[in-house]
């Protein structure tokens, strides 16, 4: 997820989310969903861009749902709201509610149950210098000859890098 453009209420109500849900508010198949009900009302593009984020901060838990269903009504119209908040309730907000539902009742593995306790934060330096990745390279010495001076071969005949004239 890309964490550059999220302000930082929204980070930290991610942070506080089961991480299914989490994963889910940015993901792919929720914004397909978005479009479609988009496409099936009428909504323009910069619409249907409001609805996503209002649908995700009502997801992360941020805003209210008092405040959400007028958010919705203001991003997409009165007119159209009534029938926009019962499809997303429907297409949105029940299966995002079931499969959270079904997380929690499904029996948990040895390895879900044991918490992982994250690493500490280190520099680069550090990491290069606990794992160095080149090894040393181990030194041989090799007997080297003096030069001797020799004369280049004389050529007999014709040189055969220079040009006729």
């Amino acid at each position: 997820m890309n964490t550059q453009n999220i302000p930082e209420e929204i980070l930290s109500a991610l942070a506080k989310l089961p991480p299914e849900l989490a994963a889910k508010i940015y993901s792919d198949e929720l914004l397909g969903v978005i479009r479609a009900l988009g496409e099936r009302h009428g909504l323009r593009i910069d619409q249907v861009g409001e609805l996503e984020g209002v649908i995700n901060l009502r997801l992360a838990g941020v805003i209210e749902d008092a405040d959400f269903r007028k958010s919705v009504a203001e991003a997409v119209g009165n007119e159209k709201s009534a029938q926009i908040l019962t499809e997303i309730d429907e297409q949105i907000f029940k299966t995002a509610k079931d499969e959270l539902i079904e997380t929690a009742n499904a029996p948990k593995t040895e390895l879900e149950t044991v918490q992982k306790v994250p690493e500490p934060a280190r520099s680069i330096v550090e990491v290069k210098l606990a794992n160095p990745s080149n090894e040393p390279a181990t030194e041989t010495k090799k007997q080297i000859s003096p030069v001797q001076s020799e004369e280049p071969p004389a050529y007999k005949g014709v040189d055969p890098y220079r040009e006729p004239v």
